[in-house]
């Protein structure tokens, strides 16, 4: 691409980023399955977006997480750097505060076929930033950091012990789903607990707790026990009734609000970004995107 066209683009996008100063532009909306039925219309996960017409300017893989190679996925981020040519990645997974290309990331792109590795390791976000290793792409994350994130959600109420251990949920839910262990309890289970919990302590203000901790404080919020709960890694989805789903959906407006202002900055300054998060996040972000970038052409796994 040319300079001058280079420069047009980039001070469109400057203009459209000066304009928010005099424009309510929308913003995140909270994550519902509700609102998510309702942009879609329809359409299954995983997906691309692609905004901006015959010279895209943002592409979104709304993702199913994935830790295969194979899968609809990893194929749909290949198809995102054909179809957008992307000139900046925006990846879920790690703060932003890492800056471009960090060190961290690219050590775990470097061994993410390891089948040893753990499911981040292995994911679509790994992947994606793989793929910009070789192109030259800068990629960075886009996360509020861990701390300010918890202190946000502690600030509006939120017990820190409550907001670690619906954290610990989540991430387990991505360990069961990365065939780390098979259900929630025993050897494999417990230690993927301890590593955890070890890692969230420092990020939540909170002690780490012990398994039979956990398991106390999930009966008492739950009602049942988490070792016989077929449903334990809904409740720390959004939309979900309970303590559970509404931590995640306030957790997720949070990020989503960052995210969001990510991808406008960079839109700023990039003629092209493409973007690898999981597809709730799009829904979030649906009204404010296509109100930046009018309406996406959707691009299927059957096209990837």
């Amino acid at each position: 691409m040319g300079w001058t066209r280079r420069a047009a683009i980039g001070g469109m996008a400057a203009a459209l980023a000066g304009g928010a100063q005099a424009m309510d532009r929308p913003d995140a909306e909270p994550f519902t399955f509700e609102l998510q039925n309702r942009v879609f219309q329809q359409r299954r996960m995983p997906f691309l977006a692609v905004y901006g017409g015959a010279r895209p300017r943002l592409g979104f893989v709304a993702a199913l997480h994935a830790v295969d190679p194979a899968s609809a996925t990893f194929k749909l981020v290949d198809t995102g750097f054909e179809r957008v040519a992307p000139r900046r990645l925006i990846l879920e997974g790690f703060t932003h505060d890492w800056g471009d290309n960090p060190r961290q990331i690219a050590a775990l792109a470097a061994r993410r076929t390891d089948p040893q590795a753990d499911a981040f390791t292995r994911s679509e976000s790994v992947f994606a930033a793989a793929r910009a290793l070789e192109r030259g792409v800068p990629f960075r994350g886009g996360e509020l950091g861990e701390p300010d994130l918890v202190d946000r959600l502690a600030a509006s109420g939120f017990a820190r012990q409550d907001l670690l251990n619906v954290m610990l949920i989540k991430v387990l839910d991505q360990d069961h789903n990365g065939g780390v262990f098979t259900k929630p309890e025993g050897p494999a289970f417990e230690a993927a607990f301890d590593r955890w919990a070890g890692i969230l302590s420092s990020t939540h203000g909170a002690p780490a707790p012990s398994v039979a901790q956990f398991q106390t404080w999930y009966q008492d919020r739950f009602g049942t026990a988490l070792a016989d709960d077929p449903d334990w890694r809904r409740r720390a989805w959004p939309g979900q009734p309970g303590l559970g789903g509404r931590i995640a959906q306030a957790q997720g407006l949070e990020r989503d609000r960052f995210l969001l202002a990510r991808i406008r900055e960079a839109a700023a300054s990039d003629p092209s970004v493409l973007v690898v998060y999981g597809g709730s996040h799009l829904a979030s972000l649906w009204t404010a995107l296509s109100a930046d970038f009018g309406p996406p052409e959707i691009i299927g796994p059957e096209a990837a």
